[in-house]
This record gives structure tokens, sequence and C-alpha cells, in this order.
């Protein structure tokens, strides 16, 4: 949930569930403690 707004977003694809425009939503892994983020 956003602190701000209050608005409730998906991590899995940024859709918002409380009628705000949608987010973007990127794929993360943990490579070995490192965080890796694919931007596409």
């Amino acid at each position: 949930m956003c602190p701000l707004h209050h608005h409730q977003f998906s991590l899995a694809d940024g859709s918002c569930a409380t009628g705000a425009d949608d987010v973007r939503a990127y794929s993360a892994t943990d490579d070995d403690g490192e965080l890796v983020v694919t931007l596409r």
C-alpha cells in the first residue's frame, strides 16, 4: 500500500486494486545476495 495515497498495487504485475493508474513492475531476483532487476 502506498502510505501517502493509500493505493494498493500488485507486486506481480503493477496493477492497482484501488482505482489509480497501474505502475510498472519489474522482475527481481537474488543472485548470491545481489539484487538483480530486469528492465524491459
